[in-house]
């Protein structure tokens, strides 16, 4: 018996020209930016990831607000948002 895949119920939303464009812009800003902070800032490790300290939309483009974590790390941040409030990584 063959299962057929679910389909969403409600669409995905289009992504405005305007969040392309920033879009553009963070992935060229991002890997300059892994690239000059390089360890994560929690373990040590290799960083991959960057966590945005106080969320995507208004502080998307701003550095300042970015945090370089290890994939590891940043799953630790967001499962235990209490502990990465009191440590700085969340607002």
């Amino acid at each position: 018996m063959r299962r057929t895949p679910l389909r969403r119920r409600t669409p995905l939303r289009p992504m405005s020209a305007k969040r392309r464009r920033d879009s553009i812009i963070y992935r060229r800003l991002r890997d300059l930016w892994l690239r000059h902070y390089h360890t994560c800032a929690s373990c040590g490790a290799p960083s991959s990831e960057v966590h945005h300290t106080a969320g995507r939309g208004k502080y998307y483009l701003e550095t300042m607000t970015w945090l370089a974590v290890c994939r590891t790390c940043h799953a630790y941040i967001h499962a235990h948002p209490a502990q990465a409030r009191s440590r700085g990584w969340l607002r």
